[in-house]
């Protein structure tokens, strides 16, 4: 799999997986400082040299805590991605994140609101040069009748900010991130882009992204970074898909992919971690945690042998893709 400089951490010994930082921006529960910074050492000390932050992970919350860990490591000893689209000021938080900082949230894409979102940033994390800036949430869930209006005015304006931030050495790449492949796929298109990360929508339970986004990444030829991988946790026995109560339809493929696991003696966060890691235009995968060994147990995912008939099996299932690329494909497999 060939992997982008752009989202190459510079140390050859680095782990393939990203942190992905919203766990210690809040999400779904409450970390003390304390816990936060140990979640960040454990990391850091498994290899973790790519960290993926933004202003709407608990309203600056994630950049500060991210921020006072990375001043202390050398600044080219790791990769920072961070967002735009938001910017912060006074008032109450949005729902989501259990204790995050008490700002209001204001969803912007023009190029003086992308300023501020890469200003604002650099004030809350401490650093000046980012490796990647995303723009974030750019998508019908969450704009509804107002995303068309976001659209023009991203690549009208944002588009033009986030070229001058890179032109100038403020940002090495610059990119989208975004929660639906057929807007990513759009703004691909539309837009000067150097990356994409997809969140959620290529999983084992979902390869929707097949059928647009990842083939327009892979003609511009795009890097990139996966997240959500377990569909906010249901891949990996957690009880939510996509932070809500999984309904029946979800329950019973996830059930079926249980069941082919545990048939063939595999752990289901195992799988899902491997199997979006098969195709050829993903690189780092983004993991979010809130528990120190989460570290060492991610890495043990990605290195668990899964057999041969474990992947066979389920193309045949039909539980997955016809065309969705496996392990068993590239021959990085173990025997039956």
């Amino acid at each position: 799999m060939m992997i982008s400089a752009r989202l190459c951490p510079p140390d050859r010994q680095a782990s393939p997986l990203g942190f992905g930082a919203a766990e210690i921006g809040n999400l779904g529960r409450r970390l003390s400082e304390a816990d936060a910074q140990a979640v960040l050492a454990a990391a850091w000390a498994a290899g973790f040299r790519m960290f993926d932050t933004a202003p709407g992970y608990g309203a600056g919350l994630s950049e500060l805590r991210l921020g006072a860990f990375l001043r202390d490591q050398p600044r080219d000893a790791y990769v920072l991605s961070t967002k735009v689209g938001r910017t912060c000021e006074a008032g109450e938080a949005p729902p989501g994140f259990a204790a995050p900082l008490p700002f209001a949230e204001r969803f912007g894409y023009g190029y003086d609101a992308v300023m501020r979102s890469f200003e604002q940033s650099t004030l809350r994390l401490g650093i000046t040069r980012f490796d990647l800036l995303l723009v974030h949430d750019l998508d019908r869930r969450n704009h509804g009748a107002a995303f068309e209006a976001h659209y023009r005015e991203a690549l009208d304006g944002g588009m033009r900010a986030l070229v001058e931030l890179r032109r100038a050495g403020d940002v090495r790449s610059v990119g989208v991130a975004v929660n639906e492949g057929d807007v990513g796929a759009r703004m691909i298109a539309d837009g000067d882009f150097d990356v994409a990360l997809l969140a959620s929508r290529y999983t084992l339970l979902e390869q929707g992204a097949l059928a647009e986004f990842l083939p327009a990444t892979q003609a511009r030829g795009l890097p990139v970074l996966a997240g959500g991988v377990f569909n906010s946790g249901i891949l990996a026995a957690g009880p939510t898909y996509d932070y809500r109560p999984a309904d029946t339809d979800i329950l019973a493929r996830v059930g079926a992919l249980r069941t082919l696991c545990e048939r063939h003696h595999v752990r289901l966060a195992a799988a899902a971690l491997q199997f979006v890691r098969a195709h050829p235009a993903i690189g780092p995968v983004l993991i979010g945690m809130s528990r120190p060994d989460r570290a060492a147990d991610s890495l043990a995912l990605l290195d668990e042998a899964i057999p041969s008939g474990f992947w066979a099996e389920l193309r045949a299932s039909g539980l997955v893709a016809a065309m969705a690329p496996l392990p068993i494909d590239d021959r990085q497999l173990v025997p039956a």
